[in-house]
């Protein structure tokens, strides 16, 4: 009871619930909106870390090794580029490391073939293991080579020696 009267009385205010909490709705949506844009620009990031750590060391790479499959032995890559992933520390250091250490075998034994090729068989292979079959194979063919050429210097000697002697005889 207020004042002097004996009549109870009250005062109601009336809001609407939704008033009351559009400004909690609004920062609500505010904050949801701000962590969505943080998580893409966190994705976004990411990518670009990733691209750069991974994605691009490994398409050098592979486009290093479809060459390599066409026969191509990768010298027009940058050595600056080479050497950026073999400088590495990780998996992708050590496979630019191997799949160099394979370019520089495979370039020695080309190397080796055109010597061959030019009449050169004097080239000396040693493999690198007792599972080198190309260093194996080389050697091989070297040997045969050699021996074949033995044969037909032996062959022309021969020849030289029965055709002396037919000359003699027929005197």
């Amino acid at each position: 009871y207020f004042g002097q009267t004996q009549t109870p009385w009250s005062v109601e205010i009336s809001i609407p619930y939704s008033v009351v909490t559009a400004q909690a709705n609004r920062q609500a949506i505010l904050m949801i909106l701000i962590a969505v844009a943080m998580i893409f620009l966190g994705l976004i990031a990411m990518w670009f870390l990733i691209a750069g750590i991974a994605i691009r060391p490994l398409a050098v790479m592979t486009g290093a090794l479809q060459n390599l499959q066409k026969g191509s032995l990768n010298r027009n890559i940058p050595p600056a580029v080479k050497e950026a992933i073999t400088r590495r520390d990780d998996e992708m250091g050590l496979i630019s490391k191997a799949l160099g250490e394979t370019e520089n075998y495979l370039i020695e034994m080309a190397e080796t073939a055109k010597k061959v090729a030019e009449g050169d068989l004097t080239v000396v292979i040693t493999p690198r293991s007792d599972e080198d079959e190309l260093g194996i194979a080389f050697q091989n063919m070297i040997a045969s080579l050699q021996e074949a050429v033995g044969a037909v210097a032996e062959n022309s000697n021969n020849l030289a020696a029965a055709s002396s002697q037919l000359a003699q005889a027929a005197k």
